[in-house]
């Protein structure tokens, strides 16, 4: 973007738009590629000593003379043909001190060339640079070129004010754009380190929203109303993606983040696949690295890490005692840490509260191969996903821990009779509350409905839910890559997919509730990746770009009345939304009346918690008063009341 008087120049995909910024309006649009063609412009600059515009697009240079009466007319854009490349793709583009800067971007890393027009030939600026050019920018008398890997600011002799190559030990800046302040200070826009003050090359400070770190979300997990994010983990090919060490957590409306910053240990432990939290104390973690072993945090200190030098873990063939590929981490209901390690000896073992480890000597199809996380049943038998087409391991350990001997193990898969799991890929899998495992695949969902049976004898094939589609039947998002399943709190399911965004379906699947996506919701990508529901039932969407939440309306529900309260409450004239009454048994009744006994409303708690749009069942907004909300269960044996104060 330019500015130049009260004018911005924005470059943009299909040409060049100018936005007065007084008025706020737009002025015109220069469409100047070849014949009027739409031409994706990168940057543009203006140059006075020539009184030229100079525009970087995607296939080449292009400038046009300012006193030009028409520069919407293509025909007064020339390409400029005496660059050393032509027709390559130029990224940025500045005017400084009457010359100027651009840069050829391309495919290749760290290949980027930069340029600089002296008089009437193009020549190379910098042949030192190892790292992509992101920006050029102008800042107070100053060039400021940021690359990929490096920071740096030129006087107007083009002699080097500062160069940043470094954030501190292990941290290496990622700019984007920068500027200099009045006081000789520079403020950076950095892709991974947020908003970073720099004084000099050594010292700096930063700043970072309220929000992850970064937009990776390989796995999510929740824990009462604090949810977790690792950052990945491994790709489609089931290879280490090798991301730096980064966990973010969110607690109390605010997001905190676990990295190379504030713990100096994360610069060697690397794509962070999965996280576990100690049921019985929320300061005690488990950080599971596919590639860099186990790790055992305790109020914000790693005070261990698991090998094959110290533990039943161990890495692939070849591969150190550390370089262990934790895949999944889930805690059963007697506090056991479970843990699934993908191409190292057994594929699940597991930690008792002690620290007493547990080697289970699975048997061959069990041992050295690929696997994914751990799902835990209603019957304490464990789910381990794996690579291999439509295949899930189902371990039952008979609770008796200690005692290998009576311990069960099989291979589900596509075959009639051993599981029948539709598609050609499973790709996710959940416990819904009765029981029921839903599996998500690359031709839609299967549900085993009688997992218990798999040890014990009887049918345990999936089943496909059968549903109407334009008057033809057709097993549930048969065409859909289902990448994440989530059970809420009345029992409802959240299906994420890899490209149609999210599915709330009912409790058994039949009725879609909603589909949200990108263009009929908030939600920032149609791909989703990991799906974790709180306690307060806000429902986080891990996705391609990042987080995004949804208060949902349901919670889990208790087994007496706990807490139970209202919010907002009292309501405030003008308040839109709806009142949840939260803290409840599952799937109570709900009533409603004002303090003469009149029913006002009737509804029926989804999980833990009913919600109340503040309205009549005629539809009319309730008066100012106070409200009686009268709760029971289906036997009318466990009751509660509680009040709201509306003020209209």
């Amino acid at each position: 973007m330019l500015i130049k008087n009260k004018t911005a120049y924005l470059a943009c995909g299909f040409g060049i738009v100018l936005l007065d910024i007084v008025d706020k309006e737009i002025k015109d649009t220069w469409i100047i590629g070849p014949e009027a063609s739409y031409l994706n412009v990168c940057d543009i600059t203006f140059n006075a000593t020539d009184n030229h515009f100079y525009a970087a697009t995607a296939l080449g240079v292009f400038r046009a003379d300012a006193a030009s009466p028409n520069l919407a007319d293509y025909n007064e854009w020339e390409k400029i043909t005496f660059l050393p490349v032509v027709n390559g793709k130029y990224n940025a583009i500045q005017a400084f001190e009457g010359k100027v800067f651009t840069n050829l971007s391309t495919p290749e890393y760290s290949k980027d060339t930069l340029y600089i027009l002296q008089g009437d030939h193009w020549e190379y600026f910098d042949l030192t640079i190892t790292s992509d050019l992101k920006n050029l920018r102008v800042s107070r008398g100053e060039l400021i070129i940021a690359y990929s890997l490096k920071f740096k600011a030129l006087d107007k002799h083009l002699s080097e004010i500062i160069s940043i190559y470094s954030l501190g030990e292990g941290m290496t800046p990622t700019p984007m754009d920068g500027i200099a302040d009045a006081h000789g200070n520079y403020w950076i826009a950095d892709a991974q380190y947020g908003l970073i003050y720099s004084k000099d090359p050594w010292n700096h400070t930063f700043y970072v929203p309220n929000g992850p770190d970064a937009p990776l979300s390989f796995a999510v997990t929740s824990s009462d109303r604090t949810v977790w994010v690792a950052s990945g983990g491994y790709n489609q090919s089931w290879a280490p993606l090798n991301n730096k060490g980064l966990i973010y957590y969110f607690d109390e409306e605010q997001w905190n983040s676990l990295n190379l910053r504030n713990f100096p240990a994360f610069d060697t432990l690397r794509d962070i696949s999965s996280i576990a939290i100690d049921p019985s104390d929320p300061q005690h973690i488990f950080i599971g690295s596919f590639g860099y072993g186990l790790h055992e945090m305790r109020n914000g200190e790693i005070i261990a890490s698991y090998g094959a030098e110290n533990s039943p873990l161990y890495p692939p063939t070849g591969y150190p005692g550390n370089r262990v590929r934790i895949s999944g981490l889930n805690y059963d209901n007697s506090n056991n840490l479970w843990v699934s390690v993908s191409l190292g000896g057994d594929a699940l073992t597991v930690r008792k509260p002690n620290g007493e480890w547990v080697e289970l000597g699975l048997p061959t199809y069990a041992n050295g191969t690929e696997v994914a996380g751990i799902t835990i049943d209603l019957q304490g038998q464990k789910w381990i996903r794996m690579r291999e087409a439509n295949a899930v391991l189902v371990f039952n350990d008979n609770n008796t821990l200690d005692d290998t001997s009576d311990d069960r193990i099989i291979k589900l898969s596509s075959a009639a009779n051993n599981g029948a799991i539709p598609g050609d890929l499973l790709l996710s899998l959940a416990c819904d509350l009765d029981g029921e495992i839903w599996l998500g695949t690359n031709q839609g969902i299967g549900v085993i409905y009688n997992p218990e049976n798999i040890f014990q004898g009887g049918s345990f094939d999936a089943q496909q839910i059968l549903v109407e589609y334009d008057g033809h039947t057709r097993p549930l998002l048969e065409t859909e890559s289902v990448t994440a399943i989530a059970v809420d709190g009345a029992n409802r399911k959240w299906i994420g997919t890899d490209k149609a965004g999210v599915f709330l379906l009912s409790a058994d699947g039949i009725t879609e509730l909603a589909h949200y996506t990108e263009d009929n919701s908030p939600l920032i990508s149609n791909t989703i990746t990991a799906i974790t529901i709180n306690d307060r039932g806000e429902v986080f969407f891990g996705t391609a770009n990042g987080i995004v939440s949804f208060l949902g309306t349901a919670t889990p529900g208790k087994p007496v009345y706990k807490d139970v309260y209202a919010y907002p409450n009292p309501v405030r004239p003008g308040y839109e939304g709806t009142i949840a009454i939260t803290g409840l048994i599952q799937n109570a009744y709900v009533k409603i009346t004002d303090v003469s006994g009149n029913m006002v409303y009737s509804t029926r708690a989804e999980g833990g918690q009913a919600v109340w749009d503040g309205k009549t069942m005629h539809g009319d907004k309730v008066d100012t008063g106070v409200y009686l909300v009268f709760i029971s269960d289906n036997t009318a044996e466990q009751t509660m009341v509680t009040k709201i104060m509306v003020f209209k």
